[in-house]
């Protein structure tokens, strides 16, 4: 698949309050060029909530197992991963396999976590931010 010269890239965004989860979802083998945010998972999404008869701050979409496996190219933004997920309901099990974003300057991208999880392996450009994520460069054991 390719991306190109778009707002956003692998985006999962939920809604502030939502029911449910997305889960087991798999990004694979993605060419992007020119994309201002190319990995996003956002649960703060507030524009249209769907009320499941309790408050956001208690309540949220569950975002777990989600895989971005062989992702590669450029971003228009400094920041090319984002992960801004709930500190109620955090992020689990996102991985990241072979991914290699950099910044359409050329300059080093970035990454930013908020209450996710998960691994990394392989080569991982940016660095991975998520709590339990090894080194990026490193092989895991």
């Amino acid at each position: 698949m390719f991306i190109a010269n778009t707002s956003n890239g692998l985006l999962i965004k939920t809604w502030q309050d939502g029911c449910g989860y997305a889960r087991k979802v798999k990004f694979a083998n993605v060419v992007m060029k020119n994309v201002s945010d190319p990995i996003i998972i956002d649960q703060y999404r507030s524009e249209h909530p769907i009320p499941c008869g309790s408050t956001a701050a208690t309540r949220t979409v569950a975002v777990e197992k989600i895989d971005y496996v062989n992702i590669a190219g450029t971003s228009a933004s400094k920041r090319a991963v984002t992960f801004s997920c709930s500190d109620v309901v955090p992020c689990r099990q996102v991985s990241l396999k072979d991914v290699n974003l950099k910044r359409l300057s050329g300059r080093g991208a970035s990454a930013y976590c908020r209450s996710a999880s998960g691994k990394a392996a392989g080569v991982v450009v940016p660095e991975s931010c998520l709590a339990g994520a090894r080194a990026a460069g490193v092989e895991e054991q």
